[in-house]
């Protein structure tokens, strides 16, 4: 339910929204191999995708990386993290084709890169591409995020 007050007054059971979750870094290995089992992943974050598949040993072929770099690179996984608008196509292009989750990590990242405002408008808008398309999003949040900064997130996520 986007409007957990709302839904909580219809009579919904429960208040959380099921295209949308918040997970810390810890849980991102669990997640992205369980998540991967279900459904092809789109990762988008700062591990190097070399990194990403040797780390966590995950399936290469249900895991698609976009990773989130300044460095001038060759790889076709590679994105410049102050283009939110071509992460945003990129994502919305994986989710309507793929019907892929989207797991985006290095939110402080795209923080430090853009400012608070954009990287929520870009969450705003992730999130409403995913829930479009009957996908899902999680969002890698760490203890880094002030209380401020996460209670905005949850709010553009549509989180209690």
């Amino acid at each position: 339910m986007m409007f957990p007050r709302l839904a909580k007054s219809w009579g919904a059971k429960r208040n959380v929204d099921e295209n949308a979750g918040i997970i810390s870094p810890v849980e991102l290995g669990d997640v992205l191999l369980s998540v991967s089992k279900l459904s092809p992943v789109l990762f988008v974050g700062r591990i190097p995708p070399k990194v990403l598949f040797s780390s966590l040993k995950a399936p290469a072929e249900k895991i698609k990386p976009l990773w989130l770099t300044t460095v001038e690179t060759q790889s076709p996984h590679a994105v410049n993290p102050r283009h939110l608008y071509k992460i945003v196509a990129i994502i919305e292009r994986e989710v309507a084709t793929n019907k892929s989750w989207v797991i985006v990590d290095g939110i402080e990242y795209l923080i430090i890169e853009n400012g608070l405002e954009p990287t929520l408008k870009f969450l705003g808008q992730v999130r409403d591409v995913t829930a479009l398309h009957g996908s899902s999003l999680y969002v890698v949040a760490s203890d880094a995020l002030s209380g401020k900064e996460m209670a905005l997130i949850r709010r553009v996520l549509g989180l209690p």
